[in-house]
């Protein structure tokens, strides 16, 4: 992962021209994650609530104006595993606490966590690895507390050109949106939600509206899972 530091000052531009053929930024995906949290999570929220969410993995911190600008109350922390990131990221958004995960995969910290955000993460983690990450993350989240998970589609061959001509996938190895909830039904969680998203390139963006009816099928470029600590 230290690979990510070599990347962390281009990764903008380094994921924009991987993405170029789709005709989509990497603007229109952090909107898209942040637009289904708020939709996901939304409901087990009240209007004046405030709570805590820790992003794992956040890399540079991208959508983190946007997840505070949607939750004016949120205390957002940030972990990765990438110092050179966490740098960039604390410049754009001074007011989130960024934290270096450990050698052995812990994150320090000191008071547990409503919320856990893993969005694009666990596909650069070796399989063997997964049971240990996820009950690492699970030791850092309040009673009831929740998970929000947003990964690659194996089963759409657009996300398997990106993935495969990305400067920064070279070690990912995708996961099966069932395995995936196998992975955190055997950890502890029951799942809340999930469902397939980012089905339209940039030509059909007239058509994104859509999207929230389309949960059920399989070929979206990404699918999310939302679950909740038993």
């Amino acid at each position: 992962m230290a690979y990510f530091d070599h990347v962390a000052s281009d990764y903008h531009n380094l994921m924009a021209e991987n993405l170029k053929f789709s005709g989509l930024s990497p603007d229109y995906f952090d909107v898209m994650k942040v637009r289904l949290l708020n939709d996901v999570v939304s409901p087990y929220l009240t209007t004046t609530s405030s709570f805590s969410l820790l992003d794992f993995g956040c890399g540079i911190g991208k959508s983190h104006p946007l997840i505070l600008k949607q939750f004016p109350s949120i205390q957002l922390l940030g972990a990765d595993v990438s110092i050179e990131s966490l740098e960039i990221a604390k410049k754009t958004s001074p007011s989130v606490t960024y934290i270096p995960i450990a050698d052995d995969g812990t994150i320090p910290i000191a008071t547990p966590v409503d919320m856990v955000m893993i969005s694009n993460v666990f596909h650069h983690i070796p399989f063997e690895n997964h049971d240990a990450v996820l009950r690492s993350i699970k030791a850092i989240l309040k009673p009831r507390g929740k998970v929000f998970l947003v990964e690659h589609n194996p089963l759409n061959p657009l996300t398997q050109y990106v993935v495969k001509t990305c400067p920064f996938d070279e070690d990912a190895k995708l996961l099966f949106c069932g395995y995936t909830k196998r992975l955190f039904q055997r950890v502890g969680f029951k799942q809340l939600n999930s469902g397939y998203i980012a089905f339209f390139p940039g030509f059909l963006s007239f058509a994104q509206r859509f999207e929230a009816f389309l949960r059920w099928c399989p070929l979206g470029a990404q699918y999310f899972y939302f679950g909740e600590l038993l």
